[in-house]
């Protein structure tokens, strides 16, 4: 804000920064304007011929390097599970996202720390069964 004050009504709510890779300019928020939101849903997501190839072709490298693939989802006001759970299907791959209540996020995009550690441990639950899972094979 020392060197644009004008951008902020309130300086103790926002950080604004340039991009050094397009100079656009982006205002972040602190988690005190932190909102709740419900992930938007999608009846039949679709998934884009091209992106479902690059995906075939990660699993490829993947399988050849002797690594698994599992896909997840981080929640967001402006995500779509349901594109990942199709991805995942298709694929035939584990798909480990918990649909955690209550997750609140900072600036309309990315979850709070308090969010993202909430989200987190349950992640890792639902990783945790799949690689016992694996084990088990």
């Amino acid at each position: 804000h020392r060197w644009m004050p004008f951008l902020s009504v309130d300086r103790t709510k926002s950080v604004w920064l340039r991009s050094r890779i397009d100079g656009g300019w982006q205002a972040y928020f602190v988690p005190q304007q932190a909102q709740a939101f419900d992930p938007p849903r999608l009846r039949q997501p679709a998934l884009d011929p091209q992106v479902l190839k690059v995906a075939r072709s990660f699993q490829a490298e993947c399988s050849r390097r002797g690594a698994r693939l599992v896909l997840t989802f981080v929640p967001s006001p402006v995500g779509h599970r349901e594109q990942g759970e199709a991805l995942a299907r298709e694929l035939g791959v584990p798909f480990v996202a918990p649909e955690t209540l209550g997750l609140e996020s900072y600036d309309g995009s990315h979850l709070t720390a308090e969010s993202a550690s909430r989200f987190t441990v349950e992640f890792l639950e639902g990783l945790r069964g799949v690689i016992a899972d694996e084990g088990a094979r």
